[in-house]
């Protein structure tokens, strides 16, 4: 009997690895993407202070493992051509994932800046998307993650999500009928930029994102270093770098349903920041809708469970049927 189990497992096991080489070599034949291996998440040891403040080991360590038992397969980490930069990525699949099917596609643009708020310690922010039927694509950004390039803080960095998504549309699984876009915090000021520069999606979701960076830098001084870090001759031309950065001033721009989720506990971002640009869209006659959480904090940890199913309900709303 225990043999049996044993073939039995065996079997499972090989089949589960053949099924993600065949998926990694499917990834490399788009001629965008340079290389595609099987993902891993970072020890707990290993992770820098700032994500230790997000979740005890004993969480993390349930992260990981249910990574190994559920997402391993269907996670990748790719190495993909932006601007001739060879840029860090992630794409997910749904569990038995066919390359003959087609599936909607779900855009992440992350927080942070730099390697602050990489994917090597934040993949769980992503991983669930794939669990419900969607691939999902999202860039670690240049300068980011082992990214080339250096990170502008919504510079040109915007070009290495319109790239990932200009190579997504080459695979003939993606629905391109069904298309969504998720950031967070400056993930959430990325949506802005990207459907700046006119790309199309069904609808787009915005969690604690920045819209106004004059407010920001009001509400949070400190956040002006990582500006005259990270964005080129920034004091030369700091009106204009931060009101390029700012979709509060050119909302006309926003032609993508958008949902905005914030919490009124944020330090890092102010909830004023979601407030002020949904009267600013609704002005325009702009499709939005603005939820703010009692309480929350900038992650909206105790509140995740309603913001997936916000979510959810916002991209039901605006898919397409592809029959």
């Amino acid at each position: 009997m225990k043999s049996l189990t044993f073939i039995l497992c065996y079997s499972i096991f090989v089949s589960s690895c053949l099924n993600s080489n065949k998926i990694e070599k499917l990834l490399v034949a788009n001629d965008k993407i340079v290389s595609a291996n099987e993902f891993e998440m970072k020890s707990y040891e290993s992770l820098p202070s700032w994500s230790k403040q997000y979740y005890s080991q004993k969480k993390y360590l349930e992260l990981v493992d249910m990574h190994k038992r559920d997402y391993k397969k269907q996670s990748f980490k790719i190495t993909y051509l932006s601007d001739g930069l060879k840029i860090k990525g992630i794409i997910t699949v749904p569990r038995n994932f066919s390359p003959e099917s087609v599936y909607p596609v779900v855009i992440y643009n992350r927080g942070g800046n730099r390697d602050f708020g990489a994917f090597n310690s934040t993949f769980w922010l992503i991983d669930d998307y794939s669990n419900r039927g969607y691939i999902v694509f999202a860039s670690e950004y240049r300068g980011s993650g082992e990214s080339e390039g250096k990170d502008e803080f919504g510079g040109r960095d915007v070009n290495d999500v319109i790239n990932l998504i200009s190579l997504s549309k080459k695979f003939k699984f993606t629905d391109k009928k069904n298309y969504f876009m998720v950031g967070s915090s400056r993930g959430g000021k990325m949506n802005y930029l990207v459907l700046k520069n006119g790309v199309k999606l069904n609808a787009t979701v915005s969690i604690a994102a920045v819209s106004d960076q004059f407010l920001a830098l009001e509400k949070r001084g400190e956040m002006e270093r990582v500006f005259e870090e990270l964005v080129p001759n920034y004091y030369q031309n700091r009106k204009q770098e931060l009101k390029k950065r700012s979709a509060i001033f050119w909302g006309d721009k926003i032609n993508s349903p958008l949902l905005l989720l914030h919490g009124d506990n944020d330090w890092r971002v102010s909830y004023q920041q979601s407030v002020n640009l949904a009267k600013v869209l609704k002005k325009k006659g702009k499709t939005i809708k603005l939820k703010i959480y009692p309480k929350g904090d900038h992650s909206l940890n105790k509140e995740w469970d309603d913001v997936v199913n916000e979510m959810l309900s916002w991209f039901k709303l605006f898919t397409v049927s592809s029959k």
